[in-house]
């Protein structure tokens, strides 16, 4: 509650004056749109440093609220007789600890794809210098939009390859009643799926027509066919899903819609936009979410170790690891060390940011095994563990479960097979850029 106080309710961020002389607030919204679409580098990168500011100024009061909440947490897991915080927060779910540490390992030793990523920005936006708040800006001038019905139409098409009787279940979601498309006053933001058992799925949605709805219908029917799915093959007591298991079916849905997208694309600007979609999704879900569980692995050692911690120390392990993963392509300034305060999952949560890289490489994996299968058999054999795992609902341990859709959570090959599918998407998007003189 003090940590929501202090980033919340009380924060204030700074007004900065664009090139334009417009001048805006800093806020969290506003600087990812400034990043997004302002073409300006030096405008992204005053607004990015402004927005980091209270998180600088009250940098010891962010540290030490964090130091308290690990030192109870270590205190709690020595009472109850485990060996470290992680072996508690694991325990419940039955997950060894080798899927967290697989995770961090994988994702540490295949950090070149990443900075080559960054490289070909850089390279193809012709800056000098690269950094943090030029990560999001797009690379090529490319807009479309969608009508709710025409989105409909091409997620339908996409998900065709699930089958008949997935397809059948998924025409009931657009019957009437069950989605909420447009932007209301009063209406809550963002997207979401809550599946009533014994009822039907109820989807949330703000369209304003951008290609990212169009991933967000994908991703939300994900979620509420998982949800019909399992609801019809489980009691309610086994009906919902770990968060490990419960994003696989969101993010899977992800990957046939940019596939099925690209194959039907002919423009040049628009495969850019989707592989730089399609990228963006691993480097946020995967590379950036395993730098955090990697950050908040090793705070942890230091508190089940006895060794001194304060907010400098807090920063250096947050910029040591920020290097390790970005590399030195990306320019850093004394603040952005300081900024790891900003996620609050290290707050209210112990050990969870781990789940969005763990689900996005078990929908890599999976979506591999049937994509990618040679004969006709083997593809069935792998659409049936994939149905059949969404029936399941949480009638097992997650990582049992996820073992049964043929995905062994305690090996790396899933998290290798991201790896795999990120050096394919920058091959493409290389090939891309060069396709329309770009880069050379």
């Amino acid at each position: 509650r003090i940590y929501n106080s202090l980033s919340i309710a009380d924060i204030e961020f700074p007004k900065v004056t664009l090139s334009t002389g417009e001048e805006v607030i800093a806020s969290p919204a506003a600087s990812s749109k400034i990043m997004t679409t302002n073409k300006n580098q030096d405008d992204r990168k005053k607004v990015v440093e402004a927005s980091r500011v209270p998180y600088v100024n009250a940098k010891n009061t962010y540290a030490e609220i964090y130091l308290g909440i690990l030192q109870e947490r270590w205190a709690s897991s020595k009472l109850m007789g485990y060996k470290s915080c992680l072996d508690e927060a694991l325990e419940a779910n039955n997950i060894p600890k080798d899927v967290y540490l697989n995770l961090i390992q994988v994702a540490n030793e295949n950090t070149t794809l990443l900075q080559r990523y960054w490289e070909l920005r850089k390279k193809t936006l012709g800056l000098e210098k690269y950094y943090t708040s030029d990560n999001y800006v797009e690379l090529v001038d490319f807009s479309k939009s969608y009508k709710f019905e025409e989105a409909r139409d091409i997620v339908k098409e996409a998900l065709k390859p699930l089958g008949s009787d997935y397809c059948t279940m998924l025409d009931k979601c657009f019957q009437g009643g069950w989605i909420d498309v447009y932007e209301k006053p009063g209406k809550q933001t963002g997207a979401y799926n809550m599946t009533v058992y014994g009822l039907h799925p109820y989807l949330l949605l703000n369209w304003d027509e951008t290609r990212d709805n169009v991933f967000t219908l994908a991703h939300e029917l994900g979620h509420a066919m998982h949800g019909m799915l399992s609801n019809n093959n489980q009691p309610m007591v086994y009906s919902g899903a770990a968060t490990m298991v419960a994003e696989v079916a969101s993010t899977f849905n992800e990957n046939m819609l940019l596939d099925y997208m690209l194959s039907k694309s002919t423009d040049p600007k628009e495969k850019i936009t989707l592989l730089v979609q399609a990228i963006d999704n691993i480097t946020g879900t995967f590379y950036r979410q395993a730098q955090f569980a990697e950050f908040e692995y090793k705070s942890y050692e230091m508190i089940e170790q006895d060794q001194p911690v304060n907010a400098d120390i807090f920063a250096d392990i947050y910029n040591k690891t920020d290097i390790q993963y970005n590399g030195t392509i990306m320019e850093r300034s004394e603040n952005a060390k300081y900024t790891w305060p900003r996620v609050s999952h290290f707050f209210d949560f112990s050990f969870y940011v781990y789940n969005y890289a763990v689900s996005f490489s078990t929908s890599s994996s999976l979506y591999e095994h049937i994509a990618k299968a040679t004969d006709k058999k083997s593809k069935e054999d792998a659409l049936n563990k994939y149905i059949t795992l969404l029936k399941s609902g949480s009638n097992d341990y997650p990582v049992s479960l996820l073992q049964k859709a043929g995905v062994d959570l305690t090996t790396k090959d899933p998290y290798l097979a991201v790896i795999r599918e990120m050096e394919r998407l920058v091959n493409q998007l290389e090939k891309e850029l060069k396709t329309i003189g770009k880069i050379k």
